[in-house]
């Protein structure tokens, strides 16, 4: 496909080639991203510095891993930021845009070099970045400090309250209409499997907290270390607990291997997944029916039947067909370049302070390829649709409502955030450019009954 970088054993991406002559800066940053050494940070400046000297150009950053553990998803973000801009024939308020693109590698120090680097020397208008939590938070102080617009957007445990991050993404509390679904369709008690990390600790206290609001509670909870993937005891205790389903938080291809090893072991408990499907489709890599009865919620699915979206996929699908599906990942990244050249038209300016003001204004909703997705004002997340996903035993996706019905419709429109992060993080309110709000707020026992 013609973005798709290759990467040698030293980190540094070499771009193949691409028709757009457009792309030329973007791939000799990317190129340069791989260097480590301040001495070849101190040598390319110079080189930044005249490039970046058109005061007329609208500059957008990505750091989005392109090699390393993650690098697929980052070139999917990569390459869908492309295809959105030459959408928009490189241009907004009539300005050429100029893409600048560096490959963190999944290194939370690289991460944290390239943003100083993309903010100081390249002097971007906006930033977009970062896979991983931890990559975010190795980032934000150095954002905050620099008074940088920022946007995340991979899904996350949420509770990021920024004056200058934007996030659209599934949020772990946006989920709630799964656990509802789980409960009322097939029973009070679950079986929790949780990756032993931020995401999935933080995620399970949201899942519980909503399990037991709809009648709900585990019958037990397994904390599985990243990296994990025996999982014959786990299987053991899930088949003594006898729970009605099985809440899945696992991550990564080693605690994947779960499912595998549940279905050769002859388990038949349904999944309610927090984690797999949407974003790592496991529906697509495993043989049937290993994820036969896996009910996932998320705001976007390749499958999901309306025109829009299966439009975008036909046509990421044509321009980049290394990819045989479309994740959550790769829409997200779409949706919230939608969200800000929204909130640019809406200020009439790239003045960054001018910008946020616009996304805060309540008037930034954009039609993605999930649905409508919104931009609240207080709490800098999306509000958006979310969709429940049925994996049969030929791993094959059907849609459903809350009664368990097939639907070509999502499950619940327009989830927001939870109560209590939303009554915390009043940044419209209460943060502004100069005295800003740059929390994560993170859940108590009992913070989310508050």
């Amino acid at each position: 496909m013609g973005a798709r970088k290759s990467t040698d054993r030293s980190g540094q991406t070499t771009p193949n080639a691409h028709g757009s002559g457009k792309n030329s800066r973007r791939r000799f940053l990317k190129a340069a991203g791989g260097l480590g050494s301040a001495a070849g940070l101190s040598a390319l400046a110079g080189c930044i510095g005249s490039l970046g000297s058109d005061d007329e150009t609208i500059r957008i950053g990505t750091l989005y891993d392109n090699s390393g553990e993650l690098g697929f998803t980052g070139e999917g973000k990569d390459a869908v930021t492309e295809m959105f801009l030459e959408e928009q024939d490189y241009e907004l308020l009539g300005r050429e845009v100029e893409l600048i693109s560096y490959d963190p590698a999944g290194d939370n120090t690289q991460y944290q070099n390239l943003t100083r680097r993309i903010i100081q020397e390249d002097e971007v208008d906006m930033l977009f970045g970062a896979l991983l939590s931890s990559n975010r938070e190795a980032m934000r102080p150095i954002v905050n400090e620099n008074k940088q617009l920022y946007s995340y957007n991979d899904w996350y445990e949420g509770g990021v309250c920024d004056q200058f991050t934007f996030i659209n993404t599934t949020l772990s509390s946006q989920q709630r209409p799964m656990i509802e679904f789980m409960i009322d369709n097939f029973g009070p008690d679950y079986y929790a499997i949780v990756a032993d990390y931020n995401y999935g600790t933080i995620s399970n206290q949201y899942a519980r907290f909503y399990a037991e609001e709809y009648g709900g509670q585990p019958v037990g909870e397994e904390f599985v270390p990243l990296g994990v993937d025996e999982f014959g005891s786990t299987i053991n205790d899930i088949q003594q607990a006898d729970p009605d389903w099985i809440l899945s938080l696992t991550i990564g291809a080693p605690q994947a291997s779960f499912f595998e090893q549940a279905e050769a072991a002859g388990l038949d408990v349904p999944y309610g997944s927090m984690s797999n499907i949407a974003g790592t489709y496991e529906h697509k890599t495993f043989e049937p029916p290993v994820m036969t009865d896996t009910y996932s919620c998320f705001s976007y699915f390749e499958e999901i039947p309306t025109e829009r979206n299966q439009e975008f996929v036909e046509k990421f699908k044509s321009e980049y067909p290394d990819f045989d599906y479309v994740f959550l990942s790769i829409v997200d990244a779409y949706t919230a370049l939608q969200l800000y050249w929204e909130a640019v038209e809406l200020a009439g300016t790239v003045d960054q302070e001018e910008v946020a003001a616009a996304y805060e204004s309540g008037d930034i909703s954009v039609e993605a390829p999930s649905g409508t997705v919104a931009m609240d004002p207080e709490t800098h997340h999306a509000t958006q649709d979310m969709w429940l996903a049925h994996v049969d035993e030929s791993h094959e996706v059907q849609f459903l409502d809350v009664d368990g019905n097939p639907t070509d419709e999502p499950i619940s429109e327009q989830v927001g955030t939870s109560d209590w992060f939303a009554s915390e993080c009043q940044l419209a309110s209460e943060s502004t450019w100069d005295d800003p709000i740059t929390e994560q707020y993170i859940p108590e026992e009992g913070d989310l009954t508050e």
